[in-house]
């Protein structure tokens, strides 16, 4: 008999088929990229200081890639959504 893992999140449990976890999932996620884009705000410089310092190419890299993971997140959210919507009760 194998023992089951204690760190399997609840949220993936085959009993739970419920709309209500995947709302709560997508949530999650929209939540994660409102997170990324603060954290962008807070430890990346502004636009001025890179150009000023010369490093406005790894600024836009950065942020070029906090915008496509806050894209991706929105439509993993709206996947999760629509999932949701399917979701026999």
């Amino acid at each position: 008999m194998q023992a089951r893992s204690a760190f399997i999140p609840v949220v993936y449990h085959p009993a739970m088929k419920g709309k209500v976890q995947w709302i709560v999932v997508a949530i999650v996620v929209v939540g994660l990229a409102v997170v990324g884009v603060v954290f962008g705000l807070n430890l990346i410089p502004s636009r001025a200081t890179a150009a000023q310092r010369g490093t406005i190419a790894p600024w836009l890299i950065a942020w070029g890639m906090i915008a496509i993971t806050v894209v991706s997140a929105v439509f993993l959210a709206g996947f999760l959504l629509a999932t949701a919507r399917k979701t026999v009760k």
